[in-house]
């Protein structure tokens, strides 16, 4: 509601093709045949876990909003014993302070892991 009153369109056809001299952009072409002229784009990209190593270790996957999150609990502890994770294979929110503070805490936790061993 508030970006259709700033005049923002959400667009739910997937893009086939971007159009315009990079680093410029002047349209798009949907897969219906559309063609749009824009300003600015922001897209949601689909994301997979680069290794599957998570998975051949039995950690449970999640559905995310993008795609498959390993399933971790606040300090990033996976449903595998002694498997920690951190980062955007664990959190839909792909930022790099995210990511950074989030393996700390995996950090701080495999280490007391370690530590009661």
């Amino acid at each position: 509601m508030l970006l259709s009153k700033r005049g923002v369109v959400i667009e739910r056809t997937p893009i086939i093709s971007l159009i315009g001299d990079a680093p410029g952009l002047d349209a798009v072409k949907l897969a219906d045949g559309r063609l749009i002229e824009v300003a600015a784009v922001f897209t949601v990209p689909k994301t997979r876990p680069a290794s599957p190593i998570a998975e051949k270790l039995g950690c449970i996957l999640e559905n995310g909003p993008t795609g498959p999150l390993i399933k971790v609990d606040t300090w990033g502890a996976t449903s595998v014993s002694g498997v920690y994770v951190a980062g955007d294979a664990a959190s839909p929110m792909h930022n790099a302070t995210v990511a950074a503070a989030s393996g700390v805490l995996a950090g701080i936790a495999a280490h007391q892991s370690l530590a009661r061993a």
